[in-house]
């Protein structure tokens, strides 16, 4: 299960979202597809499975091997950023 961290700013500039975390003074840029991974998280999705069915739910695609391969891949680099927390079930 994973959760977004606490407290997190956001602002769009062009195609990409500009991420602020007081707490440990991270700021990074996530393009959109990074950015609607993160806001899934933030509105609630735990999981990688619940991430890539809401995702191909709003975009109406089927749901693939290769979204979901692809959303492990950006959790991971939002939990190795801080913007994403593991929680034990």
């Amino acid at each position: 299960m994973l959760f977004a961290a606490k407290s997190i700013f956001w602002r769009q500039l062009d195609d990409e979202w500009v991420v602020f975390l007081p707490e440990s003074g991270v700021l990074t840029s996530l393009d959109s597809f990074n950015a609607t991974v993160l806001d899934s998280l933030e509105r609630g999705a735990q999981s990688t499975e619940a991430i890539a069915m809401t995702l191909a739910h709003d975009a109406d695609l089927p749901l693939t091997t290769a979204l979901t391969d692809k959303i492990e891949q950006v959790l991971a680099t939002l939990v190795s950023a801080g913007l994403a927390q593991p929680v034990e079930p």
